[in-house]
């Protein structure tokens, strides 16, 4: 919805300077019902301005003539000094996207310019002051994925049925990579020669799978979009042959460029997580899964672990590529502000649906609160201040910061099960599953997560490693099992959630030791 500043601010916050053409806000919060127009909310706002003209001579006589572009400034101070936002636009550029942090009052400018310069005369200024972070409780799947795009393919459940679509949004709502360019990816062969290469001169065999993962990551997961109305800004991350229409996953997406991410002088394979970006919707979702063209896949529950920020800082880390970490921190907090708004519960603990719920673990038969959904959050946020940092967006930062000390302390007050000296999750009554009869355990790999996302207390760590090191738990020959051998349904088969060592939860276990 459209807001002039009188509307939005009230009286008291009118225009700090004149106005010489009129400027637009929009923010507050998006939509919540089907057909509803969804709009910032209390993380983001959307700055728009008049298209900026002056009185002239052409060889038509007197007419508005338009500038060559204007100047935007966004300050939190009044007199503008020091603008985290300080941009040059082109004169056919009236709006711009930003992320905020909540409860804040923003200073912004538009100054329009010319082949003479700056023109103060037709400077237009405002302020506006964003909400306070708020939760939607809704269980209607058309209010949190409003608006699945064309094309999208579907595997719900019965009970939640297909959400229809009902109004066209572009690709990339919040991301500055509209289209797709380029050609498709490079071979193995062709980019060989600049992968690092490893140093193991008495370990032929482990070389040897080295360059195998990389051939295999080059020549089977990677490849270009065919349609001719695919939906992707990029080459595609994922296999082709998976399933009816293909597949790619947010959650192997992000563990397969934490290794992929070594490679980025011979490749920019992060970019990758720009179709992630690019099918993100208007409220801030993103869907968990896609088809081998970058349309929507919805199975079962269509979320994964907000992983994003822990995967860009993470690349960020060996590229140095802070222009990318500058592009992508506003789709990424506008996807945290949907996990805030839509899988929040009133008391501050994130829902779990959507990693594992149709799964075969034992613990989906118990859980009610789940110490992963909350330690996950936590780990998107402790990343995306330190994104904000980099950038020069110390708003942003303070905000995520504060909620990840927030998460910190509900995590080890909720989920810390002293008896057991372990952390794991609750059921609906606030019992913890470990050992609901005596004997009987239940202990499942996502009970690691606090360790990566750094909000594991001392005796939390050595609680977690006590269960790493002991051979009738998690250590076992093959490496972490998605279920502790002590627990019941544990089985060393094969089955997915029942005991099978899955490669992400290897990772997620050794960084979170190494932090």
């Amino acid at each position: 919805m459209k807001m002039s500043r009188r509307s939005f601010l009230g009286a008291a916050y009118g225009a700090a300077a004149t106005s010489n053409f009129r400027l637009h806000v929009e923010a507050g919060n998006p939509g919540t019902r089907p057909g509803e127009k969804s709009g910032p909310g209390f993380l983001t706002a959307a700055l728009s301005w008049e298209y900026p003209t002056k009185p002239g001579k052409s060889q038509y006589g007197e007419m508005l003539l338009p500038y060559a572009g204007v100047i935007l400034r966004v300050s939190l101070q009044e007199n503008l000094q020091n603008p985290f936002i300080d941009l040059r636009l082109p004169e056919n550029k009236t709006s711009f996207r930003l992320s905020v942090a909540p409860d804040t009052i923003y200073y912004w400018a538009v100054i329009p310019f010319d082949e003479h310069g700056e023109h103060p005369e037709a400077f237009s200024s405002q302020r506006f002051i964003t909400g306070k972070p708020q939760i939607e409780n809704v269980d209607d799947d058309r209010i949190r994925y409003m608006n699945p795009r064309e094309g999208a393919h579907w595997q719900a459940r019965k009970s939640r049925g297909v959400v229809q679509f009902s109004e066209s949004e572009p690709l990339s709502p919040w991301y500055s990579r509209k289209s797709y360019m380029g050609g498709p990816p490079p071979t193995f062969e062709e980019i060989k020669s600049r992968l690092p290469v490893p140093i193991l001169d008495a370990a032929k065999p482990l070389v040897d799978l080295y360059w195998y993962c990389w051939k295999t990551l080059l020549g089977i997961w990677s490849f270009a979009p065919t349609a001719a109305d695919h939906q992707a800004v990029a080459n595609i991350l994922g296999y082709r042959n998976w399933g009816a229409w293909g597949s790619t996953m947010v959650f192997d997406s992000a563990f397969m460029l934490y290794f992929a991410r070594y490679g980025h002088k011979a490749y920019p394979f992060i970019e990758w997580l720009d179709n992630c970006y690019a099918r993100q919707h208007e409220n801030g979702f993103i869907c968990r899964e896609s088809d081998s063209n970058n349309r929507e896949v919805y199975a079962t529950f269509p979320l994964n672990p907000p992983l994003f920020a822990w995967v860009e800082w993470e690349y960020y880390r060996l590229s140095n590529d802070a222009e990318r970490l500058q592009r992508v921190l506003l789709p990424i907090v506008k996807h945290y502000e949907w996990w805030m708004k839509y899988q929040r519960r009133n008391n501050g603990l994130y829902w779990i649906d959507g990693l594992n719920e149709a799964d075969d673990s034992p613990r989906n038969d118990l859980m009610y609160y789940a110490v992963s959904a909350n330690s996950y959050q936590a780990l998107a946020a402790l990343y995306a201040a330190r994104m904000a940092r980099r950038t020069g967006r110390d708003d942003i930062a303070q905000f995520f910061e504060g909620e990840h000390g927030a998460l910190r302390r509900l995590v080890n007050e909720r989920f810390w099960d002293a008896k057991h000296s372990l952390y794991n999750d609750l059921t609906k009554d606030g019992r913890f599953i470990t050992e609901l009869e005596p004997g009987i355990y239940c202990k499942h790999c996502h009970m690691f997560w606090p360790l990566i996302a750094e909000i594991a207390t001392e005796k939390g760590v050595e609680g977690m490693v006590r269960e790493l090191t002991d051979p009738s738990s998690f250590y076992r020959s093959s490496g972490v099992p998605s279920l502790s051998a002590d627990s019941k349904g544990y089985r060393n088969d094969g089955q997915y959630w029942k005991g099978a060592v899955w490669p992400p939860i290897q990772s997620i276990v050794q960084e979170g030791l190494l932090v």
